[in-house]
Order: structure tokens, then sequence, then C-alpha cells
């Protein structure tokens, strides 16, 4: 099945690649590299991202990386302000980005300092991504944090339109930095992370849902690199899993310039399924979603086990004009023969009530439920939505952890 997927993958290719315009990032001068997490109150991860991340930003021209796990909201603001390349994992809203120092006290910097400043105290700014929930909210023409540091002279800024999923969230900061480092524009670093984010997660987490201002067509490494392998003689980059297993390719040269969704779902199943010729009794489709500053469909396909999808999934980023963009089945008949009954399911969501009082929150939505095998044996991972309410913030943040019963434990 690879085979056929990489000759017809290819032969697109070879029909299609084109050449995105690009600048190179003011190659003599210092690039001031800023990767900020925050050592969650809540226990939430957000901070493993950060050594992989300042290694692939090492490869970026003239760079210079600075990482921060700790900080109050002066100390937030003077990174902003001193960085041209700014990314962080924190909580946020439409008018507000979390601080924490190291004591664990929270801090709140929000959208009135922004506004505050001078129309180019931001002018250095390359690009800011917000990796926090709703911190685009509205869209460009709302009043959010996007469009703030947007109007003080950033020239591209990046940040999620709704409540974003904590673990996509981090592959998705992570896999976008490994492209930049690698000399990806900023567009095609995005979509190399959307597919990352699908291959890993099984499902976007609302990464997808961006509001993106700015120029998306600089890079900052003289020389593109090859984030694995090339496919062939093709510009195709193959993917592989932690284990370096081949699970599928990426296209970094796919047209950019059809970003409307007009291809139909049926039209689009027919170039996947001529693509990958896969057993439609056991794969169900379970996301089919547009992403707006890419112009790319992300498709998936999952086996699912008593209703459940599981991690076994295929997914597929297609363009606008039935282009594939990337590809890729992992974990390809792991959990065949697996077996989950309603008993297990009520068990494990018993467990995960108990899980939630430990940390006083009682008030929270299961999300989403799949079996997956993120830490290494078949699992429920339930995806659970919370308010975290910080003591200077009354609106407070929208969260959406992941909680894991392993399938052994309640056999």
């Amino acid at each position: 099945m690879f085979n056929k997927a990489k000759k017809l993958l290819c032969v697109a290719l070879a029909i299609t690649v084109m050449s995105v315009c690009a600048f190179k990032a003011d190659a003599a001068s210092t690039l001031k590299v800023y990767l900020l997490g925050i050592v969650d109150p809540n226990g939430g991860d957000r901070t493993s991202w950060i050594p992989s991340a300042a290694s692939y930003m090492s490869n970026a021209d003239n760079s210079v990386v600075y990482t921060y796990t700790a900080f109050n909201k002066t100390q937030l603001l003077s990174h902003l302000k001193a960085a041209n390349f700014f990314v962080i994992h924190t909580h946020g809203n439409q008018k507000a980005l979390l601080a924490v120092d190291s004591s664990g006290e929270d801090f709140t910097l929000d959208q009135s300092q922004i506004e505050a400043l001078s129309s180019s105290a931001l002018s250095n700014l390359k690009v800011a991504f917000l990796g926090a929930c709703y911190c685009g909210s509205g869209g460009s023409s709302a009043s959010n944090m996007v469009n703030s540091i947007y109007k003080k002279g950033a020239r591209c800024v990046i940040g999620y339109k709704l409540e974003v999923k904590t673990k996509a969230n981090r592959i998705m900061l992570k896999s976008f930095c490994e492209a930049i480092g690698s000399g990806y524009t900023v567009a095609n670093a995005l979509t190399y992370a959307d597919t990352r984010v699908l291959a890993e997660y099984g499902a976007t987490g609302n990464t997808n849902s961006r509001l993106v201002r700015g120029d998306t067509s600089a890079t900052f490494r003289s020389v593109t690199v090859i984030l694995d392998s090339k496919v062939g003689d093709s510009e195709m980059v193959l993917i592989t899993d932690d284990n370096g297993e081949e699970i599928g390719y990426f296209n970094p040269d796919y047209n950019l310039s059809e970003n409307a969704a007009n291809i139909s779902l049926s039209e689009r199943m027919a170039i996947q399924k001529s693509a990958y010729n896969f057993d439609e009794n056991k794969y169900t489709l379970i996301q089919d979603v547009f992403t707006e500053d890419t112009g790319v469909y992300s498709t998936v396909y999952a086996y699912m086990i008593n209703g459940i999808p599981t991690g076994d999934i295929i997914i597929f980023m297609t363009s606008s004009s039935g282009e594939i963009v990337s590809f890729a089945h992992p974990n390809e008949g792991v959990f065949d023969g697996v077996e989950v009954t309603d008993e297990m399911v009520n068990l494990a969501t018993e467990q995960l009530k108990a899980h939630m009082e430990e940390r006083e929150i009682y008030e929270y939505v299961v999300d989403d439920i799949r079996i997956t095998n993120d830490n290494g044996e078949p699992e429920f991972r339930f995806s659970v939505e919370y308010t975290y309410e910080p003591v200077d913030n009354e609106e407070g943040y929208k969260v959406v952890d992941d909680f894991y019963v392993p399938l052994e434990e309640i056999k």
C-alpha cells in the first residue's frame, strides 16, 4: 500500500510542484528566539516541547535561543518586546495570556497592556505564535490578543480561535519550530505541524483553527534541509514515527494559491482512496475540517472498537484543488484483537471522576474518548475540558487536558 501511495503522490508532485515566494528574514542580524512555557498550577504539561524546539531553532541563521519556564507578567511583556521570534505555551483567552513565576503564583498579561504600547513597539518581532486558547477569537476584525500584538508592528502573529487540547498544542509548537529551523516558510511550517499533530495525536485538537495575521512567506535559514528524507527524486518528505518507522509523506511545495474550500468531501475521498487503497469496512471517517490559513482539508479515518476511535488512523491533508499535501498511517494494525466493553468504559470513567476530584475540579466535560497507545500500551484517553480560574482574571481560562486509563487496569 505504501508503494502505491508513494508512486501516485510522486506523480502528483511532478505535475504540481511550485516554488513558494519567500524572503529571508534579515539574514545579517541576530535572530533572538524566545520559547516560553508555564509550569502549570493544574499539573498540565506545557514545557516539555521546549528543549526539542530550542534545538531545532538553533539551526536558524544567526539565532540565539532563550527558554523560560517561569516568568511574571512584566517579564512576559519584556520577553515579547525583546524577541524576533516568539513562541509560548500557556493559558489564554481573547484578552489575556497567563504568566506563572517560579513560586507557582500566576499573573495575567491582559490586552490593555499590549494596547498601551507604542505603534512600533513590536516592530522587531518577525513571528509570534501564541499557543493558548482563544487568543485569535473573533478573527481579524475582532478585539483579541493576536490583533493587538499585530497592530504594534509585528510582521506575523498566529493564535488560536478556539480552545485547544494541551498535547496537540505541544506537538504543534514543537513541529512548527522543527520546520522553521529546517528552512521552511511560516506557511509550510504550519502545514507540516498540522500533519504531525494528526499523525501523533489522531485529531486536530483545534490547533488548525487559527487566526494568522501578516506575512507567512518568511524563512529563517538560508538553506532548506529535508526534515527526514526525500521520497525518490521528488520534494516529498518522508514522515517517520518516534521509532523511525515510515508512516507517511509530506509535500512542502504544495500550491498555496488555492485557499477556498471548493472541492467536495466525496471528491476528496475518491482521490484519497485511489492513492491509498485501504479497507473501507475497517476504517471509519471521523474528522474532516478545512484550515483557512493554509487552504488544506484534514481528513481522518480510524479503526473503531465498540464505537470508540483508536490510534490506528489514516490521515490525508488535501488542498482545495485536490492535491494530496500529506498522508500518514500510524499504528497500523496495533489495535487488532483489542476488546473494549461498555463496562470497561464505565470503570475508566469512574477513574477519571476520581482523578478530577483529587484535583478539586468538579465541573468538567469529556470532550473526546480515544483508545490509544500514547504511553506504550492500549489505554483510554479522555480529553477533558474545564475552566482554570487564576485570582486576577474573572473570566478564567478554558483548558482541555488528557487523562489516561490503561486497559489492563480495568479488565
